[in-house]
């Protein structure tokens, strides 16, 4: 109901693998045992497939395919590897690098997994590698983290997405996405980081490096899925019991006492 309301609000959406892909774009025919099909429609017909991003660095060969089928041409890449994965499964794909730009507070540091680093020389590389390959690199995406505690990582972000945006027309890329990714809270507590801290970050920053005119038809987007979902969903969890046991059992480092709780 979500995923509804907000496609019909223009949303579009980032999706990480062709579950999520299928889930928001079109019905599909799975095949089961005795040549009997089952059509899924859950997510039919939710939003067209240029609103939604593949937007998972790593990808599998099938997944590259099924979103080609779909019609989803935008997705990201973080590695050389990736862009022969996608030059050999993929018709028209438009790429979007994603760099990495991490605020070190988050409370779960995307950066870890996904992200070219260091971006200014990793970045540039992967560029040319694409222009070679013949792939056409529309825009750069960031993630700071899961939860942002510092909204000045999104300053520094589009500051190396600004650099990499010139870089890639330089070499003939059509630089027309910034994908902001992620970070912003839910549910503005007072205790942690608001919003409107965010968004007081990233507005001159985009005027900044991203002036008005510079760029031809720029579309800036971002994955505020945490904003939009704790809001209105709540998770209730059913605790059976709870008890003790040695540290030994569940880790092999020291430091947790006589046990820990389960």
């Amino acid at each position: 109901m979500i995923a509804k309301v907000l496609a019909d609000l223009g949303c579009g959406f980032d999706c990480a693998s062709l579950v999520e892909m299928e889930s928001v774009s079109l019905s599909t025919l799975c095949p089961l045992p005795q040549s009997f099909y089952i059509v899924q429609t859950a997510g039919a017909g939710i939003t067209r497939p240029e609103m939604v991003i593949y937007a998972n660095t790593i990808k599998q060969r099938s997944f590259i395919r099924e979103a080609d089928r779909l019609g989803v041409h935008k997705m990201t890449f973080d590695n050389v590897e990736e862009l022969y994965k996608i030059k050999e499964t993929h018709t028209s794909p438009q790429l979007v690098l994603r760099i990495r730009a991490d605020d070190k507070t988050a409370k779960v540091n995307l950066g870890i997994k996904f992200g070219c680093d260091p971006p200014m020389e990793k970045g540039p590389e992967l560029l040319r590698t694409a222009k070679e390959l013949g792939l056409s690199v529309v825009g750069i995406s960031f993630h700071v983290g899961s939860g942002c505690g510092d909204a000045t990582a999104y300053d520094r972000a589009i500051s190396i997405s600004a650099q990499l945006f010139d870089i890639g027309l330089q070499m003939g890329h059509s630089m027309r996405l910034l994908d902001l990714g992620g970070g912003f809270p839910g549910v503005d507590t007072g205790k942690t980081i608001s919003f409107g801290e965010i968004a007081d970050a990233i507005n001159p920053a985009l005027e900044k490096y991203f002036p008005e005119g510079k760029y031809k038809e720029l579309s800036v987007i971002a994955e505020p899925g945490r904003y939009f979902g704790s809001a209105p969903v709540s998770l209730v969890a059913h605790v059976i019991g709870a008890t003790k046991v040695p540290a030994s059992r569940v880790t092999k480092k020291g430091g947790f006492g006589d046990g820990v709780g389960l």
